[in-house]
């Protein structure tokens, strides 16, 4: 049971541990099997809907519990202002409800995994965009979860392991079938790239500690345009297998940015998976074009991350660090106002898009505010806008499939 509450001590079964002379409080208990209440108890002030989620996880994971195991959601309030009623109301209603706009999920390949064609990219919890604090984090990975996007996609990279730390507290507590989740090896920092057998290990064993878990769904060698591919093939991959095969990982691959490394890898090995990012977009389907054929052909299963294009094909500021060129960027602002003159979030029109191709079993996009995960769910589940789809390709058709080099020159 969930009790969340304002102003005024919890009493009865959770006796006197929360205090009734906290101005502007809030508390949430959870009651489990005549177990002493696991109680959260904060002087909020201001922001109390903001807090609110962070608290609930809190106690659920202090509990050990996920929502599925809650018989009863109750919520009271006084003395104090409707507002906390209707907080306290909305919240026990959100958690006790299936997702509003229910996910389509596909089949990953060979691997036995059905994937949301949608799902929830945890880089934005390693502060890779802007600051998160804690409680961004977690009502990010909680809507995230009850919107469906049940794939979590993370890395070390992300905020130098920030990201899986944040990830191990938010998913305390949630049913470890709930969700799939996938991590990464091989890039530490922006110049830190370790694919020694040695590192794969011992990488592993740490991204299982700060993610509390028990075993990995996925298992990706990071970013892999970055060194040799030769030790990708006769190192990585074979230390990966080994891991794989003691039943630590389920799924093991690579992720990587140009095309030429699908071709160099799956030519002398092959893997469960792999995961391209900016390569199948409204401006460029390189991926589809030059990959995907072969991967259905093996039964590999085929991701994409970034739908987006790292705000490229977005109404937000670019970031300096995007290396598209000019030509692109000009085209994406034009697309960008096309859109915005028939009313329509050119956002919007790029997720739809990458999500449609029944060939690409999930896309990956992350954010640390709950309310663009909302939106993106509910755009996941409209239809498509074929005639406003054809007029923004057509915008893009000079630059289609224009990109940037990444990672060493021969890898592209």
């Amino acid at each position: 049971m969930i009790v969340e509450r304002r102003h005024q001590a919890i009493a009865g079964e959770f006796g006197d541990d929360i205090r009734p002379d906290r101005a502007r409080g809030g508390d949430v208990g959870i009651a489990a099997g005549g177990r002493p209440p696991f109680l959260v108890s904060e002087t909020i002030g201001r922001g109390h809907a903001e807090r609110l989620f962070g608290m609930i996880s809190q106690a659920m994971g202090d509990a050990g519990l996920g929502f599925a195991e809650l018989d009863r959601i109750a919520v009271t309030v006084g003395p104090g202002s409707f507002t906390g009623v209707r907080v306290g109301i909305a919240a026990a209603r959100g958690a006790g409800q299936p997702p509003a706009f229910p996910m389509q999920t596909r089949p990953l390949g060979r691997t036995g995994l059905r994937l949301p064609v949608l799902s929830f990219g945890a880089s934005s919890l390693g502060a890779e965009f802007r600051s998160v604090t804690l409680d961004e984090a977690l009502s990010s990975v909680r809507v995230a979860l009850d919107s469906g996007l049940n794939f979590i996609d993370t890395s070390p990279f992300y905020g130098r392991g920030m990201s899986e730390v944040l990830l191990g507290i938010a998913l305390k507590g949630v049913p470890r079938d709930s969700y799939t989740l996938c991590t990464k090896l091989g890039r530490y920092d922006l110049g830190h790239f370790d694919f020694s057998a040695k590192r794969v290990a011992e990488s592993i064993d740490v991204s299982l500690h700060r993610l509390g878990a028990g075993h990995l769904d996925i298992v990706l060698c990071h970013d892999i345009e970055f060194v040799p591919m030769q030790q990708i093939v006769d190192e990585t991959l074979p230390a990966l297998r080994k891991i794989q095969q003691a039943g630590k990982v389920r799924s093991i691959g690579f992720s990587g940015y140009p095309m030429k490394i699908f071709r160099t890898i799956l030519d002398q090995t092959s893997v469960d998976c792999v995961l391209s990012y900016n390569q199948y977009t409204l401006q460029n389907t390189r991926f589809a074009d030059e990959v995907l054929p072969m991967l259905k052909a093996r039964g590999i299963g085929a991701m994409n991350a970034g739908p987006f294009s790292a705000r490229l094909l977005t109404n937000a500021p670019l970031p300096a660090w995007l290396k598209e060129p000019e030509s692109v960027k000009a085209a994406a602002r034009a697309a960008a106002a096309h859109c915005a003159s028939k009313g329509v979030d050119i956002a919007k029109l790029a997720l739809q898009f990458s999500l449609a191709d029944p060939d690409i079993t999930t896309t990956v996009s992350g954010s640390a505010n709950p309310d663009n995960i909302r939106n993106w769910a509910k755009w996941a589940a409209e239809p498509l806008d074929q005639e406003l789809l054809r007029e923004v390709q057509a915008i893009f058709a000079p630059v289609k499939n224009l990109g940037h080099k990444e990672g060493l020159p021969e890898n592209n």
